[in-house]
């Protein structure tokens, strides 16, 4: 890459380090012929929070990338390039504390309102209105932004927060530092109480919440309900389904409570708990009970003296493992519970 003024950013991938079907390498430059913003090119984004929108932290991976400054086009939320040096790579509790960072070191006091109330009580916030709707800001170093969404409201009263809608009749809601809600359908409730929370809704009429810091809940289904009151990471991506997640697992340990398949349900405990689920049931805690209904997957720590050893699965196939039936991890081997 030439000595032109650079510019740093953020880009989202795929599992594979693809998008829109180009392979990507870390710490590697790559060159397109033409850049045109959502038509052709590389692109990427300035603000780590906008990389949700395009790329959900449950099946994605993020870098740090860098191109000319001179070379660039952008709109509100990315920017195009030609040439893109892809960096390293970023968890999702790193892509957090960028963001918070950005917000701080970029963000002045700025309203900009097409339709709908906005008020902010702090300086060096950004509030972002394109639709009718309410953003309301009394943390410092926070954004709040409603893209389209009638009678929506964005609300952050803690510091370094990121508030986005892009639904109608939604609500979002942050009392904790450093945390990210974002809503992308309809008639969705997202509220984060403790700090470094991440919480995302692609589907429509769910209610996500986190009661602890250090969660991160994602649904892509309807009709769903997620909730951690631990620090816990909690996956929906099946409609009518739950996943309730009480143990203790830090940002980054992905899957400690999953309902993928439709009508599932999932809970786990970091030890002890008893998770049922007609598409996956997992339990990573210490002396957990799984069943689930037929064509299920339960999946289930074997502990040695307290530590784990291995991870054992088994499929719900009506003939070895029955369906509605509990389990556990007994001899290093998952067996029928038996209250004896």
């Amino acid at each position: 890459m030439s000595k032109k003024k650079a510019v740093k950013g953020y880009k989202g991938f795929n599992k594979d380090l693809t998008c829109l079907g180009k392979q990507y390498q870390l710490n590697k430059t790559f060159k397109e012929p033409e850049a045109e913003l959502c038509e052709r090119g590389m692109h990427f984004c300035l603000c780590p929070f906008y990389c949700f929108s395009f790329y959900g932290p449950a099946k994605s991976r993020y870098a740090e990338v860098m191109c000319n400054a001179e070379d660039t086009d952008q709109d509100d939320t990315k920017l195009v390039t030609k040439e893109l040096k892809i960096g390293r790579e970023l968890s999702l509790k790193e892509m957090v504390e960028a963001g918070e960072k950005f917000i701080r070191n970029s963000s002045v006091t700025h309203i900009k309102k097409t339709r709908g109330t906005a008020t902010s009580a702090k300086k060096f916030s950004t509030i972002d209105i394109n639709d009718s709707g309410v953003a309301v800001i009394t943390g410092s170093n926070s954004v709040a932004k409603i893209s389209y969404g009638d009678d929506s409201v964005a609300s952050a009263t803690g510091t370094g927060s990121f508030v986005t809608l892009n639904g109608n009749y939604s609500i979002s809601n942050i009392t904790g530092k450093c945390s990210v809600t974002s809503i992308g359908g309809y008639r969705n409730i997202a509220a984060a109480t403790g700090g470094y929370n991440a919480l995302f809704s692609r589907g429509d009429c769910n209610i996500l919440a986190s009661t602890a810091g250090n969660s991160y809940i994602h649904s892509t289904g309807e009709y769903c309900v997620a909730v951690a009151t631990g620090s816990s990471t909690l996956f929906v991506d099946g409609s009518y389904s739950m996943a309730v997640g009480i143990g203790s697992m830090p940002l980054d340990s992905l899957g400690s409570v999953n309902a993928r398949g439709k009508y599932s349900v999932a809970i786990s405990n970091s030890g002890r708990a008893d998770i049922c689920a007609d598409g996956y049931a997992i339990g990573l805690g210490y002396k957990c009970k799984a069943k689930g209904s037929l064509g299920a997957w339960l999946i289930l720590s074997d502990h040695e003296d307290g530590d784990t050893v291995k991870i054992l699965t088994a499929f719900v196939d009506g003939e070895k493992i029955q369906p509605d039936t509990w389990y556990v991890v007994d001899g290093h081997k998952i067996v029928e519970f038996t209250t004896s």
